[in-house]
């Protein structure tokens, strides 16, 4: 099953424990008619870093649950946990990211000084470190696949 097959699925399945149809998920996320819809139907396997956290804000949810095929979708309340710090794997994650970054745009040359938006950096190094600690909570090496979707979504030009 592709990333983006496993999002759908969860997707759909917070939304039917929420009760939610469609046109009122995209009403409440503040998307255009059929944005969300297009990809809940598999349609559409891209999704924006910025759609899916519209998701995941509709769905009472983190970004990184909606990568997490184990994580209980009848629940109704946001996930307020508090994750344990683990200071290794965060600079592990923001090394990941930034490697990864670093050789997109070495392999482009055009783009070797093209700036690049730190907020979105900095929120795909928080959620690739939420996902590998609910996904692997003693690990100490960042999820790199999850690392790489997300940056293809949210640079697609590097």
């Amino acid at each position: 099953m592709s990333v983006a097959k496993g999002i759908q699925y969860i997707v759909r399945q917070r939304m039917k424990a929420l009760n939610m149809s469609v046109p009122e998920m995209e009403a409440k996320a503040g998307v255009k008619r059929n944005v969300l819809g297009t990809f809940v139907s598999g349609t559409r396997e891209n999704p924006t870093l910025e759609t899916l956290t519209r998701i995941a804000d509709v769905l009472e949810c983190s970004v990184a649950d909606l990568f997490n095929p184990n994580i209980d979708t009848s629940t109704q309340v946001k996930n307020t946990e508090f994750l344990k710090w683990n200071e290794s794997l965060f600079y592990n994650c923001a090394n990941t990211v930034t490697n990864i970054i670093n050789e997109q745009l070495e392999k482009n040359l055009n783009l070797k000084n093209k700036v690049l938006d730190t907020n979105k950096i900095i929120f795909i190094i928080n959620q690739v470190y939420k996902f590998t600690i609910k996904d692997t909570p003693n690990g100490l090496i960042a999820n790199k696949n999850f690392a790489e979707f997300l940056i293809e979504n949210n640079f697609p030009s590097i």
